[in-house]
């Protein structure tokens, strides 16, 4: 969903608690196939609407690129030493 949104695309997804942190309301969501139809009948005549939403959403995963995500991984991770060799060090 992250490549969707940076480029302006509207999507309908699966409800996930980290979708709506980032995405609020934004992102029309379902549970269940029923819910997923009720949806795409919803959304399918309304171009406008889906514009403007879509317009909204690249701003919102804006600097969320995979080297972002690494680095702050590994500084989690760098938070976390425990005195235990890395491999890099092993051997």
């Amino acid at each position: 969903v992250w490549e969707l949104a940076a480029t302006g695309t509207f999507f309908v997804s699966d409800e996930r608690a980290e979708g709506r942190e980032v995405f609020g309301n934004l992102v029309p969501t379902y549970r269940h196939p029923a819910e997923l139809e009720a949806l795409i009948r919803q959304w399918l005549p309304r171009d406008a609407e889906r514009a403007a939403v879509a317009a909204q959403l690249p701003s919102l995963v804006e600097g969320q690129t995979f080297a972002a995500r690494a680095r702050q991984i590994a500084d989690r991770l760098a938070a976390f030493d425990t005195g235990v060799p890395r491999l890099s060090a092993v051997g």
